[in-house]
């Protein structure tokens, strides 16, 4: 979170609100599991009080380690 504001975005600077679920499904699926690209692609589009929002309901939802 910077500045206050919340938005849907993934490691460094991977924003699900200006990706569609075929963005994210191609970019993410083998990298993480299929239940982990699912929830990344509810947040597809969402931008706004929308994304923050989600963002409050489902942000633990996932998380993504290094490897």
């Amino acid at each position: 979170m910077a500045g206050g504001r919340v938005w849907p975005e993934v490691g460094i600077g991977y924003d699900c609100g200006y990706s569609t679920p075929d963005q994210i499904r191609r970019d993410w699926t083998g990298i993480v599991s299929d239940d982990t690209v699912a929830a990344l692609m509810c947040a597809a589009g969402l931008k706004g009080e929308a994304a923050h929002q989600f963002v409050r309901a489902h942000g633990a939802s996932v998380t993504i380690t290094g490897g």
